[in-house]
């Protein structure tokens, strides 16, 4: 399970029908917004009035809105998506993340440039920490995420037949040059280590780098370098299709 805090995550939780357990309101802080969601709550669901301190201990923001709520995660496996690779396939890897808001600003990301999921390898980050939901807006309650060991989503990057872009500031090809409007899998490495050296061994990987200007910065965050790469993804698929 996880708890969803104000009005924006509450309602897009609901929106995607995930299962409720528990609602909580707070008589002093709650606005319009907040009774209109009350009133979208099943009667079967226990819902709580609490009061302001209460709901303070309850949050993990420091000046919360007047509701939260306790919802089941939704469920993704890589095995949902065994069935014959798509020309369509476009995937984000985020290869041991270490910050939940970079998971959760990726996987905003991914979702805006319909992306067909994010892949957790070694990661040690939950995709519904608080940080997460919070910079995800959303999105994690309805993109696929799913969590698992580097050699698992390498199995399925090959599965898939798909062609592995790793993010790379040292490569020699620009991100502007490579081809994405095929089945790609773009593969963000941690901001302090990097990709390990086994995701440039694929059959059909390639390093592409984000070029940067001369000076003291030598690498991008690493949610930044996501959205960069899906957006180009986006343009060159968008391009492709008008041809």
């Amino acid at each position: 399970m996880f708890i969803a805090e104000g009005v924006r995550e509450v309602t897009r939780a609901l929106d995607c029908g995930l299962a409720l357990h528990e609602f909580f309101i707070c008589p002093t802080r709650a606005d319009d917004a907040c009774r209109s969601l009350q009133s979208r709550v099943d009667s079967t669901v226990q819902v709580c009035e609490v009061a302001d301190p209460v709901l303070g201990k309850l949050s993990y923001r420091r000046d919360p809105q007047g509701v939260l709520a306790v919802f089941d995660q939704p469920r993704w496996r890589l095995a949902d998506f065994e069935a014959s690779p798509s020309t369509d396939d476009l995937w984000l890897v985020a290869v041991g993340s270490i910050k939940p808001g970079n998971v959760g600003a990726m996987a905003r990301t991914a979702s805006a440039a319909a992306a067909s999921g994010l892949l957790q390898a070694d990661a040690v980050v939950d995709a519904f920490n608080p940080n997460a939901i919070c910079s995800s807006t959303g999105a994690v309650f309805s993109l696929p995420i799913i969590g698992g060991t580097g050699d698992e989503m390498l199995a399925f990057v090959r599965r898939r037949e798909l062609t592995v872009l790793a993010a790379d500031p040292k490569a020699d090809e620009t991100y502007r040059d490579a081809d994405m409007t095929g089945p790609v899998a773009i593969v963000i490495g941690a901001e302090d280590r990097g990709l390990g050296g086994h995701w440039h061994e694929v059959e059909q990987a390639r390093r592409v780098s984000i070029p940067i200007a001369p000076g003291p910065v030598d690498s991008l965050n690493a949610s930044v370098a996501a959205a960069i790469l899906l957006y180009e993804a986006a343009r060159q698929r968008a391009e492709h299709r008008t041809c």
